[in-house]
């Protein structure tokens, strides 16, 4: 039983062991929260195996598929499930990555400045992103183009543009936001994403800091994906900081904000 049955936490010892982040006692002869029978009390469900996990689980116990914590996830615009968007490698019709063509080009992209990923649904697979001029999450339509020089075109590099305004997406601007918490988009960064369009952009000095943290935004994430300790250090900080932002708009304005609609 190497996932636990009520909050999907890796486990280590016998099937008699305890939980160590739930305190759940681990047994082989109780199926998975038997108590409310196949239901978690205060529970979701799976967005992959559809089975019922507990609230506290960022592991599926049945599956042992990441699902992300509920405060973390958001809804896919096509399939409305509960989920943290995951990269998804651009591949040509070989079924290969793009790495070929960065080989090609000694290591530099010098015929297209988008990566060799684009963000997707981990459930419906559907590529999604954030639209600055939307202000919400969308569906993606990924425009592919043949890298390389010559003979050695060995791969494919995607631009995604959003499906409802056709608007160009530029890809992460939270630079330091996304070093912190290791992902290019959730719940907390939509929170920072908003704060950015519907109020720093709103005024001149909110724009100014815009510009200055673009300037010095992705030195300062670099070095914190070069340092762990310090990553680790400011992520409950900056946690702190988005639920106290949380909180007061919802105090102010009675929603949530920065969550896209579906």
């Amino acid at each position: 039983m190497p996932y636990c049955t009520t909050c999907g936490k890796l486990i280590e010892g016998t099937a008699s062991s305890y939980c160590s982040a739930c305190g759940s006692r681990q047994s082989a002869d109780v199926p998975p929260n038997d108590a409310t029978h196949g239901k978690a009390p205060d529970g979701r469900k799976c967005p992959f195996c559809r089975q019922d996990v507990d609230r506290r689980a960022s592991r599926c116990s049945h599956c042992a598929t990441e699902i992300g914590l509920p405060e973390n996830c958001i809804p896919c615009p096509r399939c409305s499930e509960q989920v943290i968007p995951v990269h998804v490698t651009a591949t040509d019709e070989k079924g290969k990555g793009t790495s070929l063509a960065k080989i090609a080009l000694v290591g530099n992209y010098f015929l297209s400045a988008s990566d060799e990923t684009y963000l997707a649904c981990p459930v419906c697979k559907t590529p999604i992103s954030y639209c600055q001029r939307c202000r919400r999450v969308t569906v993606s339509t990924l425009t592919r183009k043949w890298v390389g020089i010559g003979r050695s075109k060995s791969g494919y590099q995607y631009a995604a543009t959003c499906a409802t305004c056709n608007g160009k997406i530029s890809g992460s601007s939270c630079f330091v936001a996304t070093a912190i918490f290791e992902t290019t988009l959730d719940a907390n960064l939509m929170e920072l994403y908003h704060f950015r369009d519907c109020h720093l952009n709103k005024s001149g000095l909110g724009r100014r800091a815009v510009v200055a943290y673009y300037a010095w935004g992705p030195r300062l994430g670099s070095w914190c994906t070069d340092h762990p300790r310090i990553r680790t250090l400011l992520r409950k900080p900056t946690l702190v900081m988005i639920s106290l932002w949380r909180r007061w708009h919802v105090l102010k304005h009675g929603k949530q904000c920065g969550l896209p609609s579906v």
